[in-house]
């Protein structure tokens, strides 16, 4: 009997560990939900078990203090896991990054990322949330002087260095920070420098930045406004995090087919893409859907499919799409409920890219549905 016991004890130990990151994040996220029973603060701890920095488990945990009114316990978490991580800039990135959860003032925000920098100068993600923290005190400073003052000029300066600096790392945050920069160099007067990331297009990122982005027109020269702030809050980074997820290409780049693609965010249904290609000789329909949902994380990718279509039928579809302007469509409305879904329609045409954003479809819907029909898809809620 003993024998028994203790290989089934094996096996569920086994099975525990065989679990990945990502599927333990999912199985915390559901029992967090209530979607699925078990004991949220057993499941954190047993995630941070196997990846002591995973940003999921750390946020939930954060939340649950917060639920029992325990702001010391926060404090207390971020010392610990700073003072037992010494050489490592992760817990002051974490830190940073979950900052409203304490809440840490911006002097304090400041100077954990100084001690961050000087263990490693070369992290991207100290050196972009330094970028960060100087450009919200220059923001600040304008707002609360509405004028030119000796420390906005050393806000401006130090956020102008690190914005080079994180993007001499990753040139891929150069799309979003060339707005704070070109604003700051017109500040400085430094306007022979706004070439250097005026121009630029960072062919990796799945969308015009200024598309999703609601910039005042005076974006340039309004010193009081926040651009950092206003791209995070865009959809910018939703929708691509649900096509990174689903492996799908970039479609800004110059390809040598024709493209359209319509991603599919319905906000408690799973996640849908569908990208049709065209080269001539043969067209192709490929479609893929995450296990997540469209208004939350996209989840794992469970189905990938492709299959082969007639020239009839990406002549009807090609057809359609010109038929209703779709190239000279206003990309973003900038309209948006709750409940419902976003529906994203990109196409690229050797070069000519084009994209059309729109709440629960309306132009664009018909001719989305109709690429839904192509696949083997069988789809109940459609809104």
């Amino acid at each position: 009997m003993r024998l028994i016991l203790t290989i089934i004890l094996s096996f569920l130990v086994l099975s525990s560990f065989s679990q990945t990151i990502e599927e333990r994040e999912l199985e915390l996220k559901a029992v967090f939900s209530g979607e699925q029973i078990g004991n949220p603060m057993t499941k954190i701890s047993e995630l941070l078990a196997v990846d002591k920095f995973n940003s999921t488990a750390i946020e939930l945990k954060l939340l649950l203090y917060n639920r029992l009114n325990q702001k010391d316990s926060i404090k207390a978490f971020f010392d610990k896991l700073i003072e037992f991580n010494k050489n490592s800039t992760l817990p002051y990135i974490l830190r940073i990054k979950f900052a409203r959860y304490e809440p840490l003032k911006d002097d304090e925000a400041l100077n954990y990322l100084k001690t961050a920098y000087s263990i490693d100068s070369s992290d991207v993600q100290v050196n972009y949330y330094l970028t960060r923290i100087y450009y919200k005190l220059f923001n600040n400073d304008q707002i609360s002087n509405w004028r030119k003052t000796e420390q906005s000029n050393v806000y401006a300066r130090k956020t102008i260095y690190f914005i080079n600096k994180t993007c001499s790392i990753n040139k891929n945050y150069s799309e979003t920070l060339k707005y704070p920069f070109i604003q700051l160099c017109n500040y400085l007067g430094d306007t022979d420098n706004i070439d250097i990331y005026d121009r630029f297009i960072d062919k990796s990122s799945y969308f015009p930045t200024t598309l999703f982005v609601n910039l005042p027109s005076d974006w340039a020269t309004n010193y009081m406004t926040n651009l950092m702030d206003r791209i995070d809050g865009s959809n910018l980074n939703w929708y691509s995090k649900h096509l990174k997820t689903m492996k799908e290409p970039v479609l800004r780049d110059s390809l040598q087919v024709k493209v359209f693609r319509f991603l599919w965010l319905r906000t408690f249904d799973n996640p849908i893409v569908i990208r049709l290609e065209n080269d001539k000789s043969q067209t192709t329909l490929f479609w893929k859907v995450c296990d997540g949902k469209g208004g939350y994380d996209p989840g794992k990718m469970i189905i990938n499919e492709k299959k082969k279509l007639t020239k009839e039928e990406w002549k009807i579809i090609s057809e359609e799409i010109n038929s209703i302007n779709f190239w000279n469509l206003i990309p973003n409305l900038r309209m948006m409920g709750i409940d419902g879904a976003q529906w994203i329609l990109e196409g690229n045409e050797f070069g000519k890219y084009h994209v059309v954003d729109r709440w629960n479809g309306m132009e664009i819907r018909k001719v989305c549905l109709d690429l839904l029909k192509l696949t083997d898809l069988e789809i109940k809620e459609i809104y």
